[in-house]
């Protein structure tokens, strides 16, 4: 539950009331809990939770997926890369962005003013921000790829961006980090 996120992306509502009754209710009748943060179990806590059963088990990421790539096979996406989007990766810096875009995320549209005209931005996802990210020829919108194609983008970045004010336990903080960056 991201009460943040929620509000965010859909603003106060009937349905905004409904999902808060449920949490609150939800809280007095759970007999465990487990929560991916101190954070969040923290917030459950402040907001009625009864039960003293709890655990916290961290977002984790796939390692089997997300490690360092060597730098002949980063040089191979960055070629393959450069085919497919019809722009200049080899020769480039790259900024990344992986994950949702949602009205949660609105900072991309901030970072994408930023990045220099030198830089190329790589945005890897799908939402509704995607209309709203400026339309710039050093931005390219890669749209959602498979899970397991997420690490051959952030392995062959610069520099990876993680566009938000808050959260408490961000994946894509460990997946930026599992790879090096």
């Amino acid at each position: 539950w991201y009460e943040e996120m929620y509000l965010k992306e859909f603003g106060v509502n009937a349905t905004y009331y409904l999902l808060r009754y449920g949490l609150l209710f939800l809280l007095k009748k759970a007999q465990k809990v487990v929560s991916q943060s101190p954070v969040n179990l923290g917030t459950l806590q402040r907001w009625g939770l009864t039960t003293k059963d709890t655990i916290i088990i961290p977002n984790g990421y796939d390692k089997t997926i997300f490690y360092p790539y060597s730098r002949s096979k980063v040089l191979t996406l960055k070629k393959e890369f450069s085919r497919k989007y019809k722009r200049d990766l080899i020769n480039k810096k790259i900024v990344v962005y992986t994950g949702k875009l949602g009205k949660f995320y609105d900072s991309l549209k901030l970072i994408a003013h930023a990045v220099p005209e030198e830089y190329v931005f790589l945005i890897v996802g799908d939402g509704p921000l995607k209309n709203e990210v400026p339309k710039r020829s050093n931005i390219i919108n890669c749209g959602a790829v498979d899970y397991s194609e997420v690490p051959n983008y952030t392995n062959i970045a610069d520099v990876l961006v993680f566009p938000v004010d808050t959260d408490c336990s961000p994946i894509a903080i460990s997946e930026y980090l599992a790879v090096g960056k």
